[in-house]
């Protein structure tokens, strides 16, 4: 995401998401899962956002690297509120 000074980031989900070709008990084709960050901003602010991070299924069976593929809104936070 671009973000030089991350401070947290805390799993939100218990556990992956299975995302199917076409629902039911089709194929496997990659998984998600959702982690909400909180980073410090280029003008010493600090914002946190919830994100989504797949990864792709591979031909062998295992996944590929990890990509962030959805950020939200940036939403303002203390510093002192981080980590609680």
């Amino acid at each position: 995401a671009g973000w030089k000074d991350i401070r947290r980031l805390a799993i939100v989900d218990k556990d992956w998401w299975l995302d199917r070709a076409s629902g039911g008990n089709s194929p496997i084709v990659s998984r998600h899962i959702a982690a909400a960050v909180a980073a410090k901003a280029d003008d010493g602010t600090f914002f946190w956002s919830n994100c989504t991070f797949h990864q792709q299924k591979r031909i062998d069976g295992s996944f590929g690297p990890l990509e962030l593929t959805r950020q939200g809104d940036r939403r303002p936070i203390l510093e002192a509120n981080i980590g609680r």
